[in-house]
């Protein structure tokens, strides 16, 4: 992963190489609970968001700056977090509980098969869900 990133920093692959290299070695388990076809992969890779050069960099660097615990505690708009059992992709495992803890008043689900991408991975139960909650 490392080294393919690198390539595509140094300008040697473009940007759609290296996210299909990425998803070949591996990458698509940080956000996925089921492998996608290679297909889904390309079109996602050609099609879907991608970052402009150093955008992660400066994301992280700006969110690094910001503390919201506590401001959302006695917030009384309706929130509905979802969430991936499978997601690795924010790499904090106990996001879940810093999430209740931070917005107590919100519905929070975990879906026990899915990643990062709730919607594709369950999307009946994710819709309904949502459905359900719009709903309210």
């Amino acid at each position: 992963q490392e080294a393919v990133e690198k390539m595509g920093r140094e300008g040697k692959l473009t940007p759609a190489a290296v996210g299909y290299n990425k998803n070949l070695r591996g990458y698509w388990k940080l956000i996925s609970y089921h492998k996608p076809p290679k297909e889904d992969v390309i079109r996602m890779i050609l099609y879907g968001f991608n970052h402009a050069p150093g955008f992660r960099e400066q994301m992280v660097s700006e969110i690094s700056k910001i503390n919201i615990l506590g401001k959302l505690r006695d917030s009384k708009i309706p929130t509905l977090i979802v969430e991936g059992k499978w997601d690795f992709l924010w790499g904090n495992m106990d996001r879940v509980e810093v999430m209740r803890k931070n917005h107590p008043r919100a519905q929070i689900e975990v879906f026990e098969k899915s990643g990062h991408m709730i919607f594709a991975d369950e999307p009946e139960k994710f819709f309904s869900m949502l459905r359900d909650f719009l709903k309210k």
